[in-house]
């Protein structure tokens, strides 16, 4: 399979919703500091995750066709089937994304290892570059994930990659009703 585009998954940081919520920086390190919050944490945060979004974007080749989607357009979002994934963020987005992509392979590259676990971490900023030109050549090998979803009584959906944790205490308290169907979706390229 040949892949002529590179998408881009990104979502806001935790500081920029706090910006949209109440209007300018100064709100926000008032907001956090009255609550006993740090704002040089949410600050530290977000520069670290567009530095390395701002890293996987300089990677890329400049004859690559190139689209950023922000995690709120996914389910809107066409995924060809020529489309390279890649998804900068943490485990979260990624199973958010697993959603939409289907059978195309997907790069998730963790921009911040001190705030993200490596669950599902194919590399970090500074090998991207490698891990790219190694999957737009063909050289990479995928594990194939199965997605979960739970429906709840109050109908929200619930979606986990692999399997869902149940607790004694919930499962007492709710009626279980099992409908298993197998559905693979994302394509998780490994080292």
């Amino acid at each position: 399979m040949t892949l002529e585009k590179i998408v881009l998954v990104t979502k806001r940081t935790a500081l920029e919703g706090l910006i949209a919520r109440h209007g300018t920086t100064s709100q926000v390190k008032f907001f956090l500091e009255s609550r006993g919050q740090h704002f040089d944490f949410y600050q530290q945060a977000h520069q670290a995750y567009t530095a390395g979004i701002n890293q996987v974007k300089s990677a890329v080749p400049s004859g690559m066709r190139f689209q950023e989607v922000n995690k709120e357009h996914l389910a809107t979002f066409q995924v060809g089937d020529k489309d390279v994934i890649v998804v900068v963020g943490d485990p979260g987005l990624f199973v958010n994304t697993a959603k939409y992509v289907g059978e195309q392979p997907v790069i998730m590259v963790n921009p911040d290892r001190e705030r993200f676990d490596d669950v599902f971490t194919t590399c970090y900023p500074d090998g991207f570059a490698r891990k790219l030109q190694e999957t737009v050549a063909g050289k990479y090998t995928c594990e194939k994930l199965t997605l979960a979803q739970a429906v709840l009584e109050n109908g929200e959906e619930l979606y986990a990659l692999n399997d869902f944790l149940l607790d004694e205490e919930h499962i007492s308290q709710h009626d279980m009703k099992l409908n298993l169907q197998e559905k693979v979706s994302g394509n998780l390229l490994v080292e």
